[in-house]
């Protein structure tokens, strides 16, 4: 074979990227609907939110005995193992694109409006998802209105948060639990901090519903979680201090932030720490 034939010019050739789907939810079902189109491979397990790396330690020995490149998607601890691309976006990672902006790039394919608005949901929730619109506003204007572009931007936000819900497995039953629980928040901390006690684990269900209508909020749930929405800094306070949370959010680590923490043991040491930083941080502001 001459120089420069087939078996030189394979060694040239990209190898190929194998996806390995994390945690269920919206950003992760568009992800896995657009690998799909596109033909490019990927194993999903069907995994809850906070899946591991470890979830695919056989996968990922064949992947690369098969020389083929394993990509994690929001697997924690890939960044961990050797010749796994890890992709990602919570905690430490926050600064990243969302998940979703990383595999399309790698994967070379182009973001729809539809994929920006999920990209924004995950990274930076409700107010993500509105700056993304008001990027838009003047071309929306120009077709629909003034009105019409104020109507369109909660009907968009209000379906993607609906549909992240369900994807989660949220129910009818979790969203009426919800409600039910809502009526029953107590204010502390001069009305700084608001706590919802409810019987799931479901907390986007209280967080969506009281968007705009707290400062800070901490969802205490019967199953054994504590999950806190607002100040950025505060939640990376709570991650550095609380071994085995989780912790994301564009705001993470930033005063006036918007970020969120939680962690799965239900401890009242939680619930008195976070008073005590309202009332030291934010009581006089």
């Amino acid at each position: 074979m001459e120089k420069g034939d087939f078996g030189e010019q394979n060694q040239d050739v990209k190898k190929k990227d194998v996806y390995l789907v994390g945690g269920s939810d919206l950003e992760m079902h568009q992800i896995k609907k657009r690998l799909k189109r596109s033909g490019q491979e990927y194993i999903d397990k069907d995994l809850k939110w906070g899946a591991k790396i470890d979830d695919y330690k056989d996968e990922i020995k064949k992947i690369l005995e098969d020389e083929k490149i394993p990509v994690a998607v929001e697997l924690s601890g890939a960044d961990k193992v050797e010749g796994v691309v890890d992709i990602d976006h919570h905690g430490e990672k926050s600064h990243r694109p969302a998940a979703i902006s990383q595999v399309m790039d790698r994967a070379g394919l182009k973001m729809s409006f539809i994929d920006e608005l999920i990209a924004a949901n995950d990274s930076a929730y409700i107010p993500g998802m509105e700056t993304k619109m008001e990027e838009h506003r003047k071309d929306f204007e120009a077709r629909i209105g003034s009105d019409g572009f104020e109507r369109l931007k909660n009907k968009l936000i209000n379906l993607i948060r609906a549909k992240d819900r369900q994807i989660q497995g949220i129910t009818k039953e979790h969203e009426e639990q919800a409600e039910e629980a809502i009526k029953r928040l107590e204010t502390v901390c001069g009305g700084l901090l608001t706590i919802v006690r409810m019987p799931h684990g479901k907390t986007a269900t209280v967080a969506d519903r009281l968007f705009g209508k707290y400062k800070n909020l901490i969802i205490i749930s019967d199953d054994g979680e504590i999950n806190f929405y607002g100040d950025g800094k505060l939640c990376q306070d709570l991650q550095t201090k609380f071994e085995d949370s989780w912790s994301g959010g564009s705001g993470f680590g930033k005063i006036g932030g918007n970020a969120y923490w939680g962690i799965s043991s239900k401890s009242e040491d939680v619930l008195e720490y976070i008073k005590k930083y309202t009332d030291d941080n934010f009581s006089q502001k």
